[in-house]
């Protein structure tokens, strides 16, 4: 029968052996954990957002009690001194996880995320820490102002004018050989 026994752990990196009968296997069977994350790049103003966390590399032994923690910081905080909103998910080992629900914010800016894997029986904990320069941020807009639709005129194009005025405004809104001939008659020629 096999034990698992850790013999190194650094950020991101688990090296586990396999001890059968006293002997130890290669560390070649060393397995490295990851976690990234895919936030939302930009939403605007009233939209809800999130960042979806992609493990992989955690030994499939594990129990499958990993739960992984968001937290979103901002408007415009780079130092994640406090976060804006928190919401955790169970997590039981490599897939793709994200908030639920999302997160709505109420302020235009650029929000940060965090991401923390609380780890398993066999799996160390693993985080995505604070970092201005990491893609997991989401810039916030306000929505482009919608401009009122440009007045029409619910007004004949002659309302408003009388006499001559009137009749010259009524022979321009004709087409073709009858415009002419109005437009003649308003000189005093006979039209051809």
């Amino acid at each position: 029968m096999g034990l698992l026994q850790k013999i190194g752990v650094t950020r991101g990196l688990i090296a586990i052996a396999a001890i059968v009968g006293g002997l130890c296997a290669s560390p070649a069977s060393a397995v490295t954990m990851t976690l990234t994350s895919n936030a939302t790049p930009t939403a605007p103003l009233g939209s809800s957002i999130a960042d979806a966390a992609t493990l992989s590399g955690a030994n499939p032994i594990g129990d499958g009690t990993g739960v992984m923690s968001f937290n979103a910081y901002g408007p415009n905080d780079p130092s994640c001194t406090a976060p804006v909103f928190h919401n955790q998910v169970d997590a039981p080992g490599d897939g793709t996880y994200s908030p639920s629900p999302p997160f709505t914010p109420t302020s235009v800016g650029t929000y940060y995320w965090t991401l923390n894997w609380s780890g398993d029986d066999v799996n160390p904990a693993i985080a995505e820490p604070c970092n201005p320069l990491n893609p997991a941020q989401t810039s916030i807009m306000t929505p482009a102002l919608a401009l009122p639709p440009p007045a029409t005129s619910t007004a004949p194009p002659c309302a408003g004018l009388t006499g001559k005025a009137r009749k010259k405004c009524l022979c321009k809104q004709k087409k073709g050989k009858a415009r002419k001939r109005c437009l003649k008659r308003l000189k005093g020629r006979k039209p051809a």
